[in-house]
């Protein structure tokens, strides 16, 4: 009980103020390395903001702080950007890296906005929050793909 609780205010720590929710089949955790791991059928919330995978590795620093996540197997989530905007994603694996802000999706990676045609796709995709840098890298048989609705703007 004693593991679980240490796991849940990590958990907790790492995702800031903002209620999390995270529900699988099992959790296990490191205090010392920093490392919790949540396998099985995760669904994790905070607000609006939805991760579905089979499983989640979370990686904090000495001060408990999120240095790195990695989520791996039917990735699948849905994260509104600052801008107010719904973004839909899917990958096999998806990194994040807090302290650069990058996202790295990887195999069959796709990231769609919600309510309009703006699509990426490919067998990987960088993103970083900080900077708006985007790199999508095609396979071998599959190139990348961006579908973008360009409007004009009216004068």
């Amino acid at each position: 009980m004693k593991k679980i609780f240490l796991l849940a205010l990590c958990v907790c720590v790492v995702f800031g103020s903002e209620l999390l929710e995270v529900s699988a089949d099992r959790f296990s955790g490191n205090e010392k390395t920093g490392e919790s791991i949540v396998e099985g059928n995760v669904k994790i919330t905070k607000g609006a903001d939805k991760l579905e995978a089979k499983k989640v590795v979370i990686y904090t620093n000495s001060n408990r702080k999120l240095a790195k996540m990695i989520a791996e197997g039917g990735v699948v989530f849905v994260v509104t950007t600052q801008d107010g905007r719904r973004m839909h994603g899917k990958a096999n694996v998806l990194s994040y890296d807090a302290i650069t802000g990058e996202y790295h999706l990887k195999k069959q990676a796709e990231v769609k906005e919600e309510g309009r045609e703006n699509t990426i796709k490919g067998e990987e995709i960088f993103l970083n929050n900080k900077t708006g840098y985007v790199n999508v890298v095609g396979g071998a048989n599959k190139p990348a793909k961006l579908i973008f609705n360009l409007e004009e703007t009216k004068k």
